[in-house]
Order: C-alpha cells, then sequence, then structure tokens
C-alpha cells in the first residue's frame, strides 16, 4: 500500500469522474462464487455509422506505420460471452469508458483449423453493436490440450496458413478490431511451432489492420523473438498468483509481472496490466468472491482490499495499479472481467479510467 498522500489523490479521483453513473444501487451479499469466473488493432469499420461512435473515454490514434499498433495508453476488459446476459444494459456505463472489449470462451480452433463459434458468440456481437471496439479470443480446443496434441494443428506451414486465414476471415465477417490467442500452456516442445504461427497469423491480420493480442501468466514463456516482435499487445494475467502470505494480486505482484515480460523481450508499449475483479482464499482453494457481490463496509479494517479470508482488489488499489501503469509507459490496463465489476461509481472499470486518463490530455 501507497503512503497516506497517494490514498487520499486517489480518492479524489474516485469521487470526481463517476458521478454520472445513474445505476441503481443494489444491496450486496458478499456472497462467495465456488467456481472460477469464466476465461478464458484498428478500426472496427470504415462505415459512416462507426466513424460517428463516440467513445466516452479518449479517442484511439493509431501508429502510422503499423494501425494495428494503437499509441496511447488504453482500458480494456473481457466479456465471457457464454456467461453474459442477454440483457447487456446495466453495464453500459462501464462499456463507455472502455478503448475496446475482449469476447472470450466461445470460439475455439479444433484438430482440423477450423473454428468453432458458439451462439453466444453471436448474440454478443449483435447486443455490443457500436458501443465499443471489439475484440475476441480464440483458443485451441479444450480436449486438444487434454490430450496434449494442440501443437500438432499448427506443425507444419500449411497447417498455421489453413488457422490463420480462418482466423482472418472469422474477423472480418464480424468486424473485430483484433484477435487475442489464449493457450494455457503450449507444451515446451511447441511454443516453437507456436511462436511461427503467431508470426503467419501476423502477417495476414496487418493486410486487414487488425491488431493482434495474447493473453499470458507470467511463466514458463517460451516465445522466440520474431513472435515477441508480432504481438501488439499482451494481456497481462498479472492475478491468481498467490505470495507467502496467500495474497493473489497485490501491487508487488503486477510489478513483477511486467518485469518478467520485460526481461523476455517485450517493450513496455506492448504490455497491458491485467486486474482481477474477484477475490481468492488466503489458502488458495478453487474459490472466487466476484467484486460486485462485496460490500464495502464489511472490509478488514487492517486491509482495505480483505473480507474475511479472501483478498480482492478495492477501486483505490486498482487506482494504483493504473497509474504505477501510466508511470510505466505500458500500454494499457485490463480488467478480468465485466461481469465481475460492480456497475455503481465504486466500479474498477471507473477507478482505472479516472487514475490514468485524469491528466492524459494535459501531458
Amino acid at each position: 500500500m501507497r503512503q497516506i498522500l497517494s490514498l487520499i489523490l486517489t480518492f479524489s479521483l474516485l469521487f470526481c469522474g463517476c458521478s454520472s453513473f445513474q445505476s441503481e444501487k443494489t444491496e450486496l451479499s458478499g456472497s462467495t462464487e465456488q467456481t472460477e469466473p469464466s476465461e478464458s488493432s484498428t478500426p472496427q469499420s470504415d462505415s459512416p455509422e462507426n466513424d460517428a461512435q463516440e467513445n466516452t473515454s479518449r479517442e484511439i490514434f493509431s501508429d502510422e506505420q503499423n494501425p494495428s499498433k494503437e499509441s496511447l495508453f488504453l482500458l480494456c476488459a473481457y466479456l465471457p460471452t457464454s456467461s453474459a446476459p442477454d440483457d447487456l444494459s446495466p453495464y453500459a456505463q462501464n462499456i463507455a469508458l472502455l478503448d475496446y472489449l475482449v469476447l472470450n470462451t466461445d470460439v475455439y480452433w479444433d484438430e482440423n483449423g477450423e473454428l468453432l463459434v458458439s451462439d453466444h458468440f453471436s448474440s454478443a456481437v449483435q447486443a455490443l453493436d457500436g458501443q465499443t471496439k471489439l475484440w475476441c479470443t480464440i483458443n485451441p480446443q479444450g480436449e486438444l490440450i487434454r490430450s496434449q496434441i494442440a501443437g500438432s494443428t499448427i506443425d507444419t506451414d500449411e497447417e498455421r496458413q489453413n488457422l490463420a486465414q480462418n482466423i482472418v476471415e472469422f474477423a472480418e465477417e464480424h468486424k473485430l478490431s483484433g484477435i487475442d490467442i489464449d493457450w494455457e500452456v503450449p507444451l515446451e516442445n511447441e511454443w516453437e511451432d507456436f511462436s511461427a504461427f503467431l508470426v503467419t497469423l501476423k502477417d495476414l491480420l496487418d493486410a486487414s489492420d487488425i491488431g493482434l493480442s495474447l493473453a499470458l501468466y507470467p511463466q514458463d514463456i517460451l516465445l522466440e523473438q520474431s513472435a515477441i516482435d508480432s504481438i501488439d499487445r499482451v494481456h497481462v494475467m498479472a492475478y491468481d498468483q498467490f505470495d507467502s502470505k496467500g495474497l493473489h494480486s497485490t501491487m508487488q505482484t503486477a510489478k513483477d509481472s511486467i518485469d518478467y515480460f520485460l526481461s523476455l523481450g517485450f517493450s513496455p508499449e506492448q504490455l497491458v496490466l491485467g486486474i482481477p475483479a474477484y477475490g481468492r482464499p488466503l489458502d488458495a482453494s478453487a474459490q472466487w468472491l466476484l467484486y460486485s457481490d462485496i460490500d464495502l463496509s464489511t472490509v478488514s479494517s487492517e486491509d482495505p482490499n480483505r473480507i474475511g479470508d479472501f483478498f480482492f482488489n478495492t477501486p483505490q488499489l486498482a487506482a494504483e495499479k493504473a497509474q504505477y501503469a501510466k508511470e510505466q509507459n505500458l500500454g494499457g490496463v485490463m480488467i478480468y472481467h465485466l461481469l465481475c465489476d460492480k456497475t455503481d461509481e465504486n466500479s474498477l472499470i471507473c477507478a482505472v479510467s479516472n487514475a490514468a486518463f485524469s491528466t492524459q490530455e494535459t501531458e
């Protein structure tokens, strides 16, 4: 925790920019969710409708040499479409603060390099039309990972080209601004082919002005430098990693995670710091307490990021992480995930937006 002066600054940021939230506050139960929250560029379209779309947070300026590499500090969140309600209007205020939203959990590639797309994804794309730029996570099919044959789907040039082409056509069809690859995790002997696949995919995406990101935990990464150079953004999963006290996503976790990726050869502007919208128990057991269910009036008097035996990120800690990310010239901040966040003035998205962007125009 930073000094008192930092906390005072954070509180002032929190309450000056979120007063426009009109969502009705509900009484929060603080109940524990026993299952893990569902896991895991360029302009979306040249149409007049999208050109006229106003992002209420910031305008995005693209690098002239590579339109998919956005130059400003950006804010994004994940949305597991398989868990999304039919009515996303309660989240509209938070979505309006995002530069892009990453849809995940519903698009996979199979053993033939064909994409399996659920109806949940298509429904979410339709519901979110015009609200923000959309990226989409694509994973190897779960069975491929469990049977340890995912690598065999991309171990030849022909297979890599086929899968990459299918992904690009999918992105163009749904007018996506970016593709996010989440493979947790390649076997040691699969990283070489995975690196080659990313280079192939990036070459094809560039032709359509579509960005490429990876969702990665800060450990055991064996990407080749050619693949690292091909990535526009890394959504750094700086959570679910427990320190000696059983705390899973502290400020030190964030710093250590960023240092790890920098040591691999990534540049600061490629890195997007992930912040969890859920708490984990100190014993690291498989329980997830959604931030939306936490009554902030019941947190520990000794540690505001504790409620009972759960550690979570308060708006204050999220704002501090956003300030750190800005100071380190990172590419942005990511919230995992939209549906776990509160939708009132205590939302983490609101806290991060205020902390990161309140002075951006004057810098």
